[in-house]
């Protein structure tokens, strides 16, 4: 087995092939493709929770400064959040580079809140 020094392996750009290649012998893209899937699915599961009202009390996560805690607009805003947070996996999972770039967003806007 080769020794590959680190310069060779930062200077060999690997391209995503657009599909997972499971069980591939390579050990980095074995972890971008663990990142990619987790990027795909935690969206949706924790959208399904939002837009379902199950695993956490959503409403405890709004700021308080909204004012929306109490009543039904918290509740809806917690759904569309919801919705938008499955269509965030779906678009990671058919477009990632994109899907990346607004998660980051998303990710971002919810850090501030």
């Amino acid at each position: 087995m080769a020794v590959i020094s680190p310069v060779e392996v930062f200077r060999t750009p690997q391209k995503h092939e657009g599909r997972l290649a499971v069980g591939s012998a390579d050990p980095s893209y074995r972890a971008f493709e663990a990142l990619y899937l987790t990027f795909i699915v935690m969206p949706i599961i924790a959208g399904l929770g939002m837009t379902t009202g199950t695993l956490v009390n959503w409403r405890s996560y709004l700021a308080p400064a909204l004012g929306l805690g109490a009543g039904t607009g918290g509740l809806a805003l917690i759904r569309a959040f919801g919705a938008l947070e499955i269509l965030l996996g779906g678009l990671v999972a058919l477009n990632p580079l994109t899907g990346a770039q607004t998660a980051t967003v998303w990710l971002w806007v919810g850090a501030l809140n």
